[in-house]
């Protein structure tokens, strides 16, 4: 008998590789899908939290018979101290602050304890791969910035900012006598303003909020007990040089949404947005939470009673929209309704929860820390993958999903790959 032609038998190969891919890549539109290994890590400690990435490896924060200290690279570091501040990646090195007493901080960087008995040792910063921080060796002694093993801003009458990397120089303000400026590689840069704030940097350009001195020229900031009333020109946004918004009723709250300036102006009692020195969108109430999208600005904002979410001039009306997030270029949000917090991706509900902490972009998705039913659990395409009584601080270090958890009376950091 003469068998009949294979294509059948062929086509159904074919269609059955075609369906086994579509169980694989199930659930993820980008195909990234991957089995999830989950691990605890630091529970041999009194407690372990605050993970940080350092050049790519983790380190965090450990608690044992009353002494803090850190881990990094599963690897104790030799000092001990009551409790660690802050840990930083400075030039691909370990940097931390720690103190045994609110008055008696120390700062150890790249295994040597460089700092010792300082008043206050602040705000660990990398600058051009080195380190810069803000401290005060003595009560009521004045404060100055540490950078590179030096002590700078010695000379004025106060700094009134952390360091800041600018284009990998060391910027801050600072003040003498009733004048504020911007100080950059040591030189003050730009004139004098009655009040100065905010200041920040994309690590190229700059800006930061200011007054201009008044027209008599009389600033009264030294009298404390009177800062309301204090004399101050009008309020600017000094961006590399420049001073923008004096058209504004009052501007301020500068921030760097990628890349390009954005900060908010009041103009007859309404309140403005300006990105890339562009009025966007209308006049609004209230604004917060800014993202970017795909070069689509999007931030949450109240008109009358009305409260939505203007992405890219489009109105979603929520009642209690938070936690704007960028997911692989699709709008994830939390819609807060009587029923719960409810997850929104890409237009879709991913799921209802008795409470929602925070979301990040985990592979090309959200992945967030939710609580349901009295249980906290991190969700993650549209599974959940850990439970526990407590999670917050959610992070990605190398291609893991790490957060602080809690079991019980146990705090150890947990992480997905």
């Amino acid at each position: 008998m003469q068998l009949k032609p294979i294509f059948p038998i062929s086509f159904a190969i074919v269609i059955l590789v075609a369906i086994l891919v579509y169980m694989f890549l199930s659930g993820d539109k980008n195909g990234a899908s991957k089995a999830l290994n989950f691990t605890e890590v630091g529970i041999e400690y009194d407690s372990a939290y605050n993970p940080v990435e350092i050049a790519g490896k983790l380190a965090f924060i450990a608690k044992k018979d009353g002494k803090s200290f850190v881990v990094y690279d599963g690897q104790k570091i030799n000092y001990e101290y009551n409790q660690v501040s802050q840990i930083a990646d400075i030039g691909g090195k370990l940097a931390f602050s720690a103190n045994n007493d609110k008055d008696n901080w120390f700062v150890v960087y790249d295994g040597q304890e460089i700092i010792k008995n300082y008043r206050l040792a602040l705000n660990l910063v990398d600058i051009g791969g080195k380190l810069a921080l803000k401290a005060q060796k003595e009560k009521n002694g004045n404060f100055f910035i540490f950078y590179d093993g030096r002590e700078f801003g010695r000379e004025y009458d106060f700094v009134q900012s952390d360091p800041i990397n600018i284009n990998g120089e060391l910027g801050y303000l600072a003040s003498i006598q009733d004048k504020y400026f911007l100080v950059i590689n040591d030189k003050k840069v730009g004139i004098n303003y009655s009040d100065v704030s905010n200041l920040i940097s994309d690590g190229v350009n700059y800006a930061f909020y200011a007054k201009l001195m008044p027209k008599n020229g009389v600033n009264n900031t030294r009298d404390t007990s009177v800062y309301v009333a204090r004399k101050y020109g009008p309020s600017v946004i000094v961006y590399n040089g420049n001073e923008l918004g004096k058209e504004y009723d009052d501007v301020f709250s500068p921030q760097f949404i990628d890349g390009r300036l954005l900060y908010l102006a009041k103009k007859n009692g309404k309140t403005l947005v300006i990105y890339n020195n562009e009025k966007i969108g209308q006049e609004y109430d209230y604004v917060t939470n800014f993202v970017d999208i795909n070069g689509r600005l999007t931030f949450i904002a109240k008109q009358g009673i009305d409260t939505f979410i203007d992405y890219n001039g489009k109105k979603i009306f929520v009642d209690k929209p938070q936690n704007l997030t960028n997911a692989n270029g699709e709008l994830a949000y939390v819609s807060v309704e009587r029923d719960g917090f409810h997850v929104i991706y890409a237009e879709e509900e991913v799921g209802a929860y008795d409470y929602v902490s925070e979301i990040i972009d985990f592979r090309g998705k959200p992945a967030f820390a939710a609580r349901l039913d009295g249980k906290w659990g991190i969700y993650y395409n549209g599974q959940k993958i850990s439970g526990h009584d407590y999670i917050d601080n959610l992070t990605v270090i190398g291609d893991k999903l790490t957060f602080n958890a809690k079991l019980e009376t146990k705090i150890f950091i947990a992480s997905v790959e």
